[in-house]
């Protein structure tokens, strides 16, 4: 099982170091802190939540 921290719980892909494994880039949201594929959590942003913790994230662009 892989450890959840090093994982997009989006795509269910691991993370390497601060790019994946196909060069994209890792997104923090700022409220909770929960880390994703940038790809992956701007596509997840119209739902305006964390798909974690369900923590509202605002807009699209609050992702970091």
């Amino acid at each position: 099982m892989a450890d959840s921290s090093l994982t997009c719980s989006i795509c269910l892909e691991d993370f390497v170091g601060a790019d994946d494994s196909s060069g994209d880039l890792v997104g923090t949201l700022p409220l909770c802190g929960h880390c994703f594929h940038f790809k992956c959590i701007q596509k997840w942003a119209a739902f305006n939540s964390c798909p974690i913790c369900r923590r509202n994230i605002g807009s699209p662009s609050a992702v970091l």
